[in-house]
């Protein structure tokens, strides 16, 4: 277990017998730095995400430019593709449609990678170019100090 500071201490100390002083600006901390793996499933997301979102005071139109910022470059593309909506609730109800649809789309991809087995194996190197391909000549550099320095 890692030794802990005086000042650690005391903040533990200072948390346990008088609480959070403003939960809502940890809230909204957390809320500005949270970011969803690519791959985590959106259901685990959302859960830490609405719990900060509640006690966060922020509006509505905050927590849904908040979530999306947090959402992976996946999910991001394709709610873009759909249009993006305006309100949390939708947001989060389309972003829950995709990322269903990406976890179905990668458990078939896997399941069907078990059953055919490894791919074919090749016995032969490519076929190499018929043509032939010009020796390199050397080229004449020119001089680097200048024309008054060489002899």
């Amino acid at each position: 277990q890692a030794t802990l500071t005086v000042w650690e201490v005391f903040i533990r100390d200072l948390a346990a017998a008088f609480g959070e002083p403003h939960p809502h600006f940890s809230a909204q901390h957390r809320l500005y730095h949270i970011r969803m793996a690519h791959d985590t499933r959106l259901v685990d997301f959302n859960s830490e995400f609405m719990q900060d979102a509640a006690a966060s005071q922020l509006d509505q139109m905050g927590l849904t430019m908040l979530y999306y910022m947090a959402l992976p470059s996946r999910l991001q593309n394709e709610i873009t593709k759909a249009g993006r909506p305006t309100n949390l609730n939708a947001l989060t109800a389309l972003a829950l449609t995709l990322d269903r649809a990406f976890w179905e789309q990668r458990d078939q991809a896997a399941a069907r990678a078990r059953t055919q087995g490894p791919g074919p194996i090749r016995t032969q190197q490519e076929p190499r170019p018929t043509h032939p391909v010009p020796p390199k000549t050397p080229q004449t550099l020119p001089p680097v100090l200048g024309p008054a320095l060489h002899p």
